[in-house]
Parts: C-alpha cells; sequence; structure tokens
C-alpha cells in the first residue's frame, strides 16, 4: 500500500551531454560520486532516519517515510533533516565538480524490493525535469503547508514558528517563487572549518563556474544553467565582508565569476 513520505529525486545536471563527450571512465567516476554523496548507505543502528535510496543511470531518488518506527517514536523534524542532508549532498557533489538539480515533493509513494511508484515520486521527477531547469534543487510549493498539517514532519521539540525558522537557513526564494537548497550560504556553518574550509569551498565553487561558462560559451541552452549558476556565486560573495576575506589574502573581485561575455 501507498505510504506517505518526503521524496527527493536528483539528477547530474548535462548528463546526455556528458554521455556523448565523456569517457566511460569518467562518466563512471561522476556516478560514484552521485552513489557517495547523494545516495550513501547508513547502517539502521546507526541512523534510523536514514532515507531508502534507490539509484540508476544518473538519478539518486531518496524516499524518508513520515511513518518510519524511528519518526514515529521520536519526530526530529523530518523535512529540516533531508534538506539538511541535501545541503551536505550538493556541496559534496560540486566540491567534487558534479553538478545536479533536483526536486523534493511530498505524499505518497510504494516501495517494495526495487519496485518504486507513486504520485510523489512523480511530482519529485516533474519538479526536477519541468521546474528546476538551473543547477538548483527544488522544493514542492506545497512544502510549508505540508510542515503545517503534518506533525510527522517537524521535530517533537519545536514549536511551528522555530521549526519554520531552521528551515529557512536552508533555503533560498528564487526570482520565480519557488524555493531551492541554498548549499552555498548553509555549508558554512556544517564545515570542520567555517572560516578558511569555506574560502577554499567558494573558490573551488568559483572556478567550476568558470570553466563551464567558458566551456560552454557557445551552447546557449546549457550556459543559461551556469549564468544562473554565476549569479547565485556572485550574490553570495557580494554579501561578504571585504576584511573577512583581505584576512585569507582575497577579495571580491578575486572571488567573482563576472558577467559573460558571448564570444565571437
Amino acid at each position: 500500500m501507498y505510504r506517505n513520505a518526503i521524496v527527493t529525486f536528483l539528477d547530474v545536471l548535462g548528463f546526455r551531454s556528458l554521455i556523448k563527450d565523456e569517457s566511460a571512465e569518467a562518466i563512471n567516476s561522476i556516478l560514484e560520486k552521485m552513489s557517495k554523496y547523494a545516495a550513501p548507505t547508513a547502517d539502521p543502528d546507526d541512523d534510523p532516519y536514514h532515507p531508502v535510496t534507490t539509484t540508476f543511470s544518473d538519478c539518486v531518488m531518496r524516499i524518508s517515510f513520515t511513518d518510519s518506527k524511528a519518526n514515529s517514536d521520536y519526530q526530529i523534524g523530518l523535512l529540516f533533516y533531508e534538506l539538511l542532508a541535501l545541503v551536505h549532498a550538493q556541496s559534496e557533489l560540486i566540491d567534487n565538480d558534479v553538478i545536479v538539480r533536483g526536486g523534493v515533493a511530498f505524499g505518497d509513494i510504494f516501495h517494495e524490493d526495487q519496485r518504486v511508484f507513486g504520485p510523489a515520486m512523480v511530482d519529485a521527477y516533474e519538479l526536477e525535469s519541468k521546474e528546476a531547469i538551473f543547477p538548483r534543487i527544488v522544493i514542492s510549493p506545497k512544502w510549508m503547508e505540508v510542515l503545517k498539517s503534518d506533525r510527522l514532519m517537524r521535530s517533537k521539540s519545536n514549536t511551528l514558528n522555530e521549526e519554520l525558522k531552521h528551515i529557512h537557513k536552508l533555503i533560498r526564494q528564487d526570482d520565480d517563487g519557488l524555493y531551492f537548497i541554498d548549499y552555498i550560504r548553509a555549508i558554512q556553518s556544517e564545515l570542520d572549518d567555517p572560516e578558511a574550509g569555506y574560502i577554499l569551498f567558494l573558490e573551488r565553487h568559483g572556478s567550476l563556474i568558470k570553466r563551464n561558462l567558458d566551456k560552454y560559451a557557445d551552447q546557449e541552452r546549457v550556459l543559461d544553467k551556469y549564468k544562473w549558476l554565476s549569479h547565485y556565486h556572485d550574490e553570495l560573495i557580494n554579501e561578504l565582508d571585504e576584511g573577512f576575506l583581505k584576512h585569507y589574502g582575497l577579495s571580491k573581485v578575486s572571488l567573482l565569476t563576472g558577467v559573460v561575455v558571448d564570444k565571437v
């Protein structure tokens, strides 16, 4: 029978182009990273809240059942828990040169052995394929309604307003009204070294964007995706304190990815 769950669907951005242009070894390396960071295995005794994960080709599906024994016994804050896991997954993948997009949906899903289907899976796939568009993991517009109506989505120890406050630290609303995982901001407090480690992350993030802006300069459809990522990155850089950057021998200018100039 169907069970209620949070369902996340992720895939590698531009995988069709990778199949065409990259070697089997390079593609296999990307897929290994997807499995490692987006669908890691976990011992149920160590993490009883860990989602059920399924991988196929370049796609990963994560299912967090609201009625799991762990969550029924004690509500950890299932939505927050999944969004935080996605902050880590997307950041680790970006840091390893793997760029993803995805969708987070809510509702009924059936999962048994290798068989998975249901409305929530369809919703998550459609969010990823039709709404995400750019290198972002978008969240169903129903997320706040679900959080308010389903107590199993929230932490047992938090009020609704407290839960919303924690969740808003992990997400950001885009110009089209959709909320997405704000990994570039949220990851800082999750790092072992929130200052020097964060600077290294931002340098690698910017370098990856610049390489892809150059690589896809003549492919407008793909280039638009990296322009979005460039804007997302540069918006954060412009929020940073110059004194903080100067301490590490950097400046905002050195970390900005800049405006794309069309090649003649």
